[in-house]
């Protein structure tokens, strides 16, 4: 596992910290069941990325397809450089 890879609870964690405090407005994009379809993934995020009102990014789940790593490491990439938070699903 790539040292980029690790402590992804504690790097979370580090960006939540620096949301908006209770009561600030921020806006947040929802994305969910992505699974295989990362190219598909990929343009969702370009839109995101053009707006600047976006504070947040949460991935609801369903990443992958079949639970590969290269999948997990191809749809957490996606997300990026926005902060968020992914979650697995159940896959």
């Amino acid at each position: 596992m790539a040292e980029s890879e690790r402590d992804q609870t504690r790097k979370i964690l580090a960006v939540l910290g620096e949301l908006p405090e209770p009561g600030d407005a921020f806006k947040f994009a929802v994305v969910a069941d992505t699974h295989q379809y990362v190219d598909e993934l990929s343009k969702i995020v370009v839109r995101i990325n053009r707006r600047s009102d976006i504070n947040f990014v949460a991935h609801l789940g369903d990443m992958t397809d079949v639970g590969l790593r290269e999948e997990y490491r191809a749809t957490l990439v996606s997300v990026q450089p926005r902060p968020g938070v992914p979650s697995r699903g159940s896959r």
